[in-house]
């Protein structure tokens, strides 16, 4: 095997394992993925409860220049479908279709000479939480079979990640409306 698939496994939840935040959790993710797969240009998208692009994190691109490449609504809602039915990683520069282009627009091509750029959907069920797009790797090596295998992995943990981070803020939304509930019925009462 290419990888210690341990040792990655372990710094890669080391990394993330301790972030509150979905924000936080992204940074952690790009720049510990970046180092497994020697990839300098990594961006990760969040799509939120009404099917938005939310830019999460990346190693190239600042906020303010993602919210400049997001693409338009209806855009973003058929390449959601797309991907909510092919779960494994996809080579979106030999895609030819609608919705790699708008991928492809997500994720500007940084260095030409370069292998493909991969997007990894992070899908749990059939519920899709957003997507995480690879370029450029260190010397323009081509994602191998391995590599797939091991990002449909990550993809997969970054997904159940975000969603454990999203009912965890749900919850803690639910528990201060309880209390702001209680406390206000306390008030009326007196």
């Amino acid at each position: 095997p290419m990888y210690d698939y341990r040792a990655v496994w372990r710094k890669f939840t080391e990394a993330t394992a301790s972030c509150a935040s979905q924000m936080d959790f992204c940074q952690a993710a790009v720049k510990s993925v970046a180092d497994i797969f020697q990839a300098l240009s990594i961006s990760v998208w969040i799509v939120d409860d009404q099917k938005n692009l939310i830019f999460g994190a990346s190693t190239f691109l600042f906020e303010s220049k993602a919210l400049l490449l997001c693409p338009p609504k209806n855009e973003i809602t058929t390449t959601l479908s797309h991907l909510e039915n092919h779960h494994e990683p996809i080579d979106i520069d030999a895609a030819v279709e609608p919705w790699a282009a708008t991928l492809r627009q997500c994720h500007p091509e940084e260095f030409r000479q370069s292998a493909n750029r991969i997007c990894v959907p992070m899908i749990v069920g059939e519920e899709i939480l957003g997507f995480m797009i690879f370029g450029d790797r260190v010397g323009g090596l081509e994602f191998s079979g391995q590599d797939f295998d091991l990002l449909k992995c990550m993809g997969d943990q970054m997904a159940a990640s975000l969603l454990n981070l999203r009912l965890a803020k749900k919850l803690l939304q639910a528990k201060e409306l309880e209390a702001f509930q209680t406390m206000s019925a306390f008030f009326v009462h007196d």
